[in-house]
């Protein structure tokens, strides 16, 4: 009885002293975390590399009472790679790369704070986990019009929203399929839940129907993709040709430059 009793005692007494411990303070999740728990991070893709923010200053009503002195993920799911925490002035930095390949589904990565050797007593050490969910459909792309009709020579311009569903930020680059002629190479960069419209430009200098597409795709893997079928008619007539005078194609010679600007400015009404 003596000795349960003694078992009982030193269980509380711990958990008191876990309790004890003051809250830590993620700055990325914007979370605040008591010993133990886990905190959604939110979702990222395949391939992407994620960052875990912390303030390791350590204060209760306003006074110092010390700070973490490292930070470490204890637990990595296979394919999964994570750099040592860095301390900067303003934060600790923990950053995570999902396996390129790594399925979709939800992962649970182990997180452990120290204050090394114990020499500012504020608790040892600080574990928590984190809950991230991978999933590689979080891409979306508009490109608007869908169709469009230019003069040979001409520029086409087409207009890509990219954005960005998932928490970590990425890299995409825009590219485009079943053009021979000549397209634009565009790479963007997007925050995590960021959206951005660009300006995407191909030229056919052939007359033909393209069916063609433009695809984004991120630099973090192949996994995360997205592809839209565009038609571009390219063909020539006086309408075309006014217009393509002014896109920067020059259809006359140098010493008919007043009959060029004339045919540009003709061409205008018609649109670009």
């Amino acid at each position: 009885m003596r000795s349960y009793t003694a078992l009982v005692a030193l269980l509380m007494l711990a958990g008191a002293l876990t309790w004890a411990v003051e809250p830590l303070q993620l700055l990325q999740p914007n979370a605040l975390v008591m010993p133990g728990s886990q905190v959604d991070y939110g979702t990222v893709g395949p391939g992407q590399t994620f960052q875990i923010k912390i303030d390791y200053v350590v204060k209760k009503d306003g006074q110092f009472l010390g700070q973490w002195d490292d930070a470490a993920v204890t637990g990595l799911p296979q394919g999964w790679s994570a750099k040592p925490g860095v301390v900067y002035p303003d934060m600790m930095l923990l950053e995570v790369t999902v396996d390129p390949a790594s399925p979709d589904g939800d992962y649970t990565l182990p997180v452990r704070i120290d204050d090394a050797g114990g020499r500012e007593n504020i608790g040892g050490q600080f574990p928590f986990s984190l809950l991230v969910h991978v999933k590689r459909d979080l891409l979306r792309m508009d490109v608007q019009p869908q169709m469009l009709q230019v003069g040979a020579g001409q520029p086409a311009r087409f207009e890509v929203t990219l954005t960005n569903m998932g928490t970590a930020s990425d890299r995409f680059e825009i590219t485009s399929e079943n053009i021979s002629s000549w397209a634009l190479s565009k790479s963007v960069y997007l925050a995590g839940g960021a959206s951005k419209k660009i300006v995407y430009e191909v030229v056919g200098n052939d007359e033909a129907n393209y069916k063609m597409s433009i695809d984004s795709r991120s630099a973090s893997s192949g996994l995360i993709s997205q592809t839209q079928p565009v038609e571009l008619d390219v063909h020539s007539d006086l309408i075309s040709d006014m217009k393509a005078t002014s896109n920067g194609v020059l259809l006359f010679p140098t010493l008919e430059m007043p009959v060029y600007s004339l045919a540009g400015l003709l061409g205008w009404p018609f649109g670009r």
